[in-house]
């Protein structure tokens, strides 16, 4: 993590849309900079556009933007995109009540919920994750958005 982020305060940038990550040489065919930007080429110019256009254009390149940790409302959506109806258990509205998904944590730790880090590491993700940071938020708005339209053209309310 220190590496990187040693390495990411002296770049500009880091690999540009259509490059593979082989081709920057200085970290030897990996490079853990905004990975999910990089995937997705999503190289926003902030100086030209507005956040709106950038909203716009990540929003026209899926028919539906689904968020990991709002598992359950992102099935929701895509289901009401492909087939035009809404499940049953994603209506939350009125009576009808939610249909508790089944879980199973097979008693396994969830690590992620046990590793605690550093606030320098904390800062050195930061350092590495800046696009995909902006990423996710405007990915977070555009499926909010889309989560109202769907709730607002059928009258329901969707569940969590």
């Amino acid at each position: 993590l220190h590496y990187w982020s040693d390495q990411k305060k002296n770049m500009t940038d880091g690999p540009k849309n259509g490059e593979t990550f082989d081709q920057d040489k200085k970290f030897k065919c990996y490079v853990p900079l905004d990975i999910q930007s990089y995937i997705l080429k999503f190289n926003p110019d902030l100086q030209n556009q507005s956040e709106e256009d950038i909203k716009q254009e990540l929003a026209a390149k899926f028919a539906v933007i689904g968020i990991n940790e709002q598992m359950h409302k992102s099935i929701c959506l895509i289901a009401t995109k492909y087939t035009g109806k809404l499940p049953d258990a994603c209506d939350c509205s009125g009576e009808t009540r939610r249909r508790k998904l089944l879980t199973f944590s097979h008693n396994v730790t969830h690590h992620a919920n046990t590793f605690n880090r550093t606030k320098e590491e904390d800062e050195m993700i930061d350092i590495l994750t800046k696009k995909d940071q902006l990423l996710y938020r405007y990915a977070l708005e555009i499926f909010d958005q889309q989560v109202k339209e769907v709730e607002d053209k059928l009258g329901i309310t969707m569940c969590d």
